[in-house]
């Protein structure tokens, strides 16, 4: 289904709308600081270059409401050269939009959308963009960028305040020069991440 720029706007209007009667307790949960790991498939262009890669990143987020959040992320992805292409290694910055489905889901169904749901929903997706800040064999800081499209499955409580996550996505990384002859590759990405925050078991 095509989203136009209005019904993103709309979206983003209702979703702040809502701020203004929500409740301390799911903002609390959501309120992780996060350490994950994931690997990455290359496809079947790609690994004409690389082979799999190989993410560790930090994550904080930050709720607006009961639909989205705001996070923030600082990873390390490195990723190994195929027919002579050198080894990728970016140190990259980057933040985004994190949305809750089953909020938005109730919103299109007429439902209502508790704050014990949301404080419970664990199923999130994360669209995130960021810029390699490191020197590296493909360019200087800023040359390079990456949009990854992260599903967060469920949350696994340890204790109180640690959390496991496994995730599955998908991350493509953008040369701003074609020396391989192309300058997008695309990885499906599955990993696991550890939370902590203040959750209620």
């Amino acid at each position: 289904m095509k989203i136009t720029a209005a019904s993103a706007l709309l979206i983003v209007l209702i979703s702040f709308s809502q701020a203004a009667t929500a409740q301390e307790p799911y903002r609390t949960e959501r309120s992780t600081f996060e350490i994950s790991s994931t690997v990455g498939i290359a496809d079947k262009q790609t690994r004409d270059y690389f082979g799999t890669s190989f993410t560790a990143a930090l994550r904080k987020e930050w709720p607006l409401d009961k639909m989205m959040s705001l996070h923030a992320t600082a990873d390390y992805l490195t990723s190994s050269g195929n027919n002579n292409a050198a080894r990728i290694n970016l140190a990259n910055l980057g933040g985004g939009i994190t949305v809750y489905p089953n909020s938005i889901v109730a919103l299109l169904m007429k439902r209502e959308y508790e704050d014990e749901q949301a404080r419970y929903d664990s199923f999130y997706i994360d669209a995130n963009f960021a810029w390699n800040i490191n020197s590296n064999t493909y360019g200087h800081p800023g040359d390079m960028a990456t949009i990854k499209l992260m599903i967060n499955v469920k949350r696994f409580l340890l204790s109180n305040s640690l959390a496991l996550s496994p995730k599955i996505g998908s991350q493509t990384v953008f040369f701003n020069n074609d020396r391989l002859g192309r300058s997008t590759f695309n990885y499906f990405t599955v990993g696991v991440g550890l939370s902590l925050s203040k959750f209620d078991k």
